[in-house]
């Protein structure tokens, strides 16, 4: 059980969530580099342990976000971002996770080593990619996507948007 449920046993009730990560992550000292830069207590979060598969931030986020794909009764999410972006391959990672399909819609990105890796990534815990130029043509996309699910298969994928960022996916980081 999270903290926050453990303070707050109602929201346990009310809230969507499903546990994905492995939590509370540890808080490490970084006595050398703190001594270098002539900082005595300086700290980080380990959040890059959070997953045995992908770790980082953006699990907290998607706890909340499939909780609620999922008890919303939907068989996929949709999201957003650079082609590269970490928060659509751990939306890709983790709903594979749950069963939930995932559509990622990405925009162009500066070929770099991680920008491949990620949508390599992606691809292999099964997102569907869509690449488009830039925004409008995201939204554009989205749409036809959204409208098609809903003529072929009677329902819609849960829009997740870029990082996760909304009130529900907040919520991981309370």
């Amino acid at each position: 059980m999270i903290v926050l449920f453990e303070k707050y046993p109602l929201l346990g009730k009310t809230l969507p969530y499903v546990s994905l990560g492995n939590f509370p992550t540890p808080v490490v000292k970084l006595e050398r580099l703190g001594g270098d830069i002539g900082v005595a207590n300086l700290f980080v979060k380990r959040d890059d342990v959070s997953g045995e598969v992908y770790g980082g931030n953006k699990i907290r986020k998607l706890e909340f976000l499939l909780g609620k794909a999922l008890r919303d009764g939907r068989r996929e999410v949709m999201t957003f971002g650079a082609a590269g972006s970490n928060h659509a391959l751990a939306t890709a990672v983790y709903s594979k996770k749950v069963g939930l399909a995932c559509i990622s819609i990405l925009m162009p990105q500066p070929n770099a080593r991680y920008v491949r890796k990620n949508l390599l990534m992606s691809a292999r815990f099964g997102a569907e990619l869509h690449h488009c130029d830039g925004p409008r043509s995201m939204r554009i996309r989205a749409i036809v996507i959204i409208v098609k699910h809903m003529m072929t298969r009677g329902c819609s994928p849960m829009v997740i948007p870029f990082g996760g960022t909304n009130v529900t996916g907040t919520i991981g980081y309370v």
